[in-house]
């Protein structure tokens, strides 16, 4: 909810179109997503009581896209504080 709300802040605020609130627009943006696909998987878990009903390459599409929105947030917060100093 956080990250929407950043997202709509720095959007329509219109003093904040900076390059620099732009990172924190795709900061907002990977972390939404993390927590997208973080919590998919773990909702499909939790809802059939720690089984997985789905096929397995599911199962590592998920793995795999959470892994890579997490190095995705990284990179994007080692950009922000690249850019920071």
């Amino acid at each position: 909810m956080a990250n929407i709300m950043a997202i709509i802040c720095v959007s329509l605020y219109k003093p904040m179109h900076k390059p620099h609130n732009l990172y924190v627009i795709s900061l907002a943006v990977a972390d939404h997503f993390v927590g997208l696909s973080g919590m998919l998987g773990m909702m499909i878990v939790n809802i059939y009581r720690g089984i997985w009903p789905l096929p397995p390459f599911v199962c590592t599409l998920v793995l795999i896209t959470d892994s890579v929105c997490g190095t995705v947030l990284m990179f994007h917060i080692c950009l922000i504080v690249h850019n920071r100093f």
